[in-house]
């Protein structure tokens, strides 16, 4: 990478919710700033090594710092300033009511959405955001 600095946003790419909630980032992402890490790929492994409990759905790495669950998701969509002024309000809720609805839709996202046997990623331009 070069000298700019991203945003790394870890993702399952089994999930087929997820998938899709990833290629919206990416186009919303108009300042290319972020940077998609499948949580199986090499380079996570590597980054999150010394994480203590990886959740199996959604990390960002942004500022030096890592934000899990309903915090990962909130950074990510005030940063692209998606979705206007939820992300927000939803920041008002406590984290840990915010993460245990975060939990809870996680917890289902299979069966609700499904599992994808690989991550798609429909064009080249988009396949250079991903971190293998």
């Amino acid at each position: 990478m070069s000298k700019k600095s991203y945003q790394i946003v870890f993702f399952d790419g089994d999930c087929a919710f997820c998938n899709k909630f990833i290629i919206y980032l990416i186009k919303k992402d108009k300042h290319d700033r972020l940077r998609f890490a499948h949580l199986d790929s090499s380079f996570a492994k590597v980054t999150l090594n010394n994480q203590p409990r990886i959740p199996d759905s959604i990390i960002l790495y942004a500022n030096e710092k890592f934000y899990f669950k309903s915090d990962a998701i909130l950074m990510i969509l005030k940063e692209l300033n998606a979705l206007g002024i939820l992300p927000g309000i939803f920041g008002l809720i406590p984290r840990k009511f915010r993460d245990w609805m975060y939990d809870l839709f996680a917890r289902y996202r299979y069966i609700i959405f499904g599992k994808q046997n690989n991550c798609i990623i429909p064009s080249r331009k988009l396949r250079e955001k991903i971190l293998e």
